[in-house]
This record gives structure tokens, sequence and C-alpha cells, in this order.
């Protein structure tokens, strides 16, 4: 004959299993929290995750992605202004850059190891300058000299992980973040009058997922939004890639070097032993005449 449990019959077990839960929860009440990290340790772990993934992109022999950029900067009137790009970058080490840029700018800029050529689509205007003959050394001029900007040239040069471990100072690690499904850490540093925020995958593998610049020093107050993805490590590009393409109708037009991206350019990019071009006159013009340039490549 079945008999059911009575109400006294279950008490038993089912106070043995609240017990069991109370002191789990008691348990974990009671467990110490991990030690807060002290300001030193913040800028230290912070430091330790951005050179890993600065390595990373470093030690790539060729590398491309694809960055959504939003650019604001005062403009006339007292008003401030913002820019929308999606860039492509291509690089291949050392001696080869390619970045293609539409949106509010149509513009293909080439370094081929020897000179940089700029095309402006909407205007169909073209430039030309020499460059030193590395990768790096190209970036530091174009992005410092003529203000051609470089989606986070910081992390692009080979000297990057260096650069960073010495110079970045500030907060350095903040948190652990969801980005859009993907778990970051938040990092934010301070390098003299810039400052920048960084958000890096977890994992063997970092990579910058999300990045933030404000570069105080400079006239325009810029800031610098970018969202990178699909990197591609090691990655494979026929040489026509480096080659610039535009039309037969575009007209050549001189790159004169800006003097206050010089003086401003010790705040903007990673460029500590980069190209020995810094040390030119400012103002040189180093692109060929408009008559003068060729007008397909």
């Amino acid at each position: 004959m079945n008999v059911r449990p009575t109400p006294l019959s279950v008490r038993p077990a089912r106070a043995a299993f609240l017990g069991l839960a109370l002191a789990a929860l008691v348990g974990a009440a009671c467990s110490p929290k991990p030690a807060a990290l002290t300001d030193a340790e913040r800028l230290a772990k912070g430091k330790e995750i951005l050179v890993k993934a600065a390595q990373r992109a470093a030690s790539a022999q060729s590398l491309s992605l694809d960055v959504a950029q939003e650019v604001t900067r005062d403009a006339p009137g007292g008003t401030r202004k913002t820019q929308k790009l999606t860039n492509q970058v291509h690089l291949r080490r050392p001696d080869r850059l390619h970045m293609a840029s539409k949106g509010d700018l149509q513009r293909d800029f080439w370094y081929d190891g020897a000179k940089a050529t700029i095309a402006l689509h909407g205007e169909k205007v073209f430039g030309e300058a020499a460059m030193p003959n590395t990768v790096d050394g190209a970036i530091e001029a174009i992005t410092t000299r003529y203000d051609v900007p470089v989606p986070m040239a910081e992390l692009l040069v080979t000297n990057a992980p260096t650069f960073l471990g010495e110079a970045a100072g500030g907060a350095g690690w903040v948190d652990t973040v969801d980005l859009n499904g993907v778990k970051a850490e938040h990092l934010s540093f301070t390098t003299g009058e810039t400052k920048w925020q960084v958000w890096v995958s977890q994992g063997a593998e970092p990579v910058i997922l999300q990045a933030h610049i404000e570069y105080g020093a400079r006239k325009t107050k810029p800031t610098h939004h970018m969202v990178f993805s699909n990197w591609k490590f090691n990655d494979t590009f026929a040489d026509d890639m480096f080659v610039a393409k535009f039309g037969d109708d575009y007209e050549g037009i001189a790159m004169l070097q800006r003097a206050e991206q010089v003086t401003e350019a010790k705040d903007a990019t990673a460029i500590a032993a980069a190209a020995p071009a810094a040390s030119a006159p400012a103002a040189a013009p180093v692109a060929k005449p408009a008559a003068a340039a060729p007008k397909a490549h």
C-alpha cells in the first residue's frame, strides 16, 4: 500500500536543504572580496594589456582592418564640426601602406616606400610628397607634418609597445565591460595633453576594439572616436594595392607641410624613434608641383 508522506515526514529533508542553502549564502557573504587595486597597480595592469595588444599589431608583417571614425574639432564661429568616415587600412611592412576613406570625405592614400600620394575623389585632385623609406617614418610624417590622420597611428608603428609602455600615464585599467557582446578591458591614459581611452578584447590574442582620443594640445582640439573591426594579421595583398590609381582628369596640387602640425606632433603620435624627416624645415613643400606631377600611376 502506497502511503503519501505527511508534512512532518518531509520537514527534515526540507530543513536540511534550506540549511545547506543558507550556509552557502553565508559563506559567500563572508568570503573576502578581491582587494581593490591601487592607482599604481591599475596603471601597471592597463599598460600590460595595452602593450600586449600593441605588440601583436607591431609584430605582424602585414595587417588589414576596418575603422569607423568620427572626428570632431573646433570650427569658425565657436562651433564644433564632426566628420564621419569609414576607413580600410592595409599595411605591409616595411614599406607599404594604403588607406581608403569614405563618408564625409572620399579619399585614398598610398605609400610605396618612397612617396605618399593622396587623392581626393570629390574634388578630383591629388598630391604627392617624398616620404621616409619605412611605414613608421611615413606614418610619422604624414600625420604630424601634413595633418593626414591615420586611424590609431600610435598602435601601427613598430616601436609602439616601447613608446606606450614608457609614455602612458593616467588611470590605466578602469574596468571590464561588455562591448557589443565581447568582453573588453576598458583602459584610460594621459600622454602629455592627450587623453585617450581604449577598449581591448580579452583573451590570448587581444585586439583594439574601440578608442576615444582627445588631442588637447592641438589648435582645433580634435577628438577622434574609432571603432575597429575585421582585424586580419599577416594578410596578403597584391602589389597593386599600394599603387596610386585615379582618373586622368584629376588635377595635381602641391602638398605643403603645416608648421603647427610639426609643433604639435609631440602630443599626437608615437613618433619616438620614427623618421628623420621630422627635422626638416616645417614650412618647406616636398611635393612635386602640379605641372610636374604625373596624372596616372
